[in-house]
């Protein structure tokens, strides 16, 4: 058949896109038109200005309305949305514009949404959560296809029971993206534990604290480097939180966004990665392995990895890092000075991480995956890339 570019719409409800995201949007921008339309929900982007269109609204119903406007009159014929939200107004609208529609499953919309039900309707947690999937289902019939990030086993097999059309795409890196140099002022000539990420208690931050004040007080010249936007925490609490561990041992460092070429360069001079998920956290329950990228970006940095049961079973299986039990800061104290202390394992750690990446966990083996999806609907619609 021959070959037509297509114009493909990605909609977002943040302007602070996943990489995941970001890989699945560069795969389909190799041979075809891409544009990101974003809820502008934070200062500065991590995506390309040029290739964006942001919506400046401070509710979600006129930010609804001013998409409804771009899928009636924007010119493309394939949609890619992850928000759950946005499924009435995009089967109905991009159908009628005779548009394939993607549904690019990233689970966290959809677990806030069950938290919306229980704190309006008081229903149980759990019962919100099997309704909300039950709404997801539905609608996932409709689309042409279904990116999910790895999810528990009966969840990932109800998506394809629903859509045919799905594929499993785990949330690695690109390594063909090159690093750039970038330097941080305060961390010149130090070793430092990182955590780079969305930042919250759920993702470790106490840990973290805690776990570099035992360190300093076990007189090691350790930094921890904190990176990252902050969920349900005000930057002056973080703030003030920091100061109070500064006043008491110094040691901690605060970044709020770094682009990710340099973010790259950070994190391979870092000492360890810091990776810690609580499992019981209800937007962590039903996630699976392979769903967090942060684990797999330390490893093809080249740096040891620490993470927590039961997640991160690469990093056994890999013998690129140490596992501990997710609120046992005394082994996770204990694991981390060992490490410090043992140049040589960490080396070999970094080495077997970087490994397993290159060999397993690329983002070539995954966007395969991707094209497959795009290429049946295409197919389909008498579109093909072929």
């Amino acid at each position: 058949m021959t070959k037509v570019t297509k114009n493909i719409l990605i909609i977002s409800s943040t302007n602070t896109i996943t990489q995941r995201t970001i890989l699945i949007t560069n795969t389909l921008a190799k041979e075809n038109n891409t544009i990101y339309l974003c809820w502008q929900r934070f200062a500065v982007t991590n995506i390309d200005n040029n290739k964006t269109i942001l919506i400046n609204e401070n509710r979600f119903v006129k930010y609804l309305y001013a998409v409804a406007k771009y899928l009636l009159y924007y010119k493309y014929n394939t949609v890619i949305f992850s928000d759950y939200r946005l499924f009435p107004v995009i089967l109905s609208l991009a159908k009628l514009k005779k548009a394939n529609i993607v549904y690019n499953n990233e689970e966290i919309p959809t677990v806030t949404g069950a938290e919306k039900i229980v704190e309006n309707l008081k229903l149980n947690f759990r019962l919100a959560y099997k309704l909300m999937y039950k709404i997801e289902h539905f609608f996932s019939k409709s689309v042409d296809g279904i990116l999910s990030v790895p999810l528990e086993a009966d969840l990932q097999r109800q998506f394809m029971k629903y859509n045919a059309n799905t594929e499993i795409i785990l949330n690695v890196p690109d390594i063909s993206i090159k690093s750039k140099a970038y330097r941080i002022t305060e961390l010149s000539g130090k070793e430092y534990l990182i955590y780079s990420g969305v930042i919250f208690q759920e993702k470790g931050l106490h840990h973290y604290l805690n776990l570099i004040k035992k360190l300093r007080a076990e007189q090691m010249d350790i930094y921890l480097l904190l990176i990252g936007h902050l969920w349900n925490i005000r930057e002056t609490e973080l703030t003030q939180i920091i100061d109070d561990v500064n006043h008491e041992c110094g040691g901690v460092v605060y970044k709020r966004w770094i682009p990710y070429e340099n973010l790259l360069t950070i994190i391979s001079n870092a000492t360890i990665g810091l990776a810690l998920l609580d499992p019981n956290f209800v937007k962590f329950k039903y996630l699976w392995n392979g769903a967090t990228r942060k684990m797999f970006t330390y490893m093809s940095c080249g740096i040891p990895v620490i993470t927590n049961k039961p997640f991160g079973s690469v990093v056994t299986e890999e013998n690129c890092g140490i596992r501990v039990d997710y609120d046992d800061e005394t082994t996770l104290f204990k694991e981390t000075a060992s490490l410090l202390r043992a140049e040589q394992k960490r080396k070999l750690m970094g080495i077997n991480g970087k490994n397993a990446i290159i060999n397993k966990y690329s983002w070539k083996l995954e966007e395969n995956k991707v094209l497959k999806v795009f290429e049946n609907i295409w197919k389909e619609t008498g579109r093909s890339t072929s």
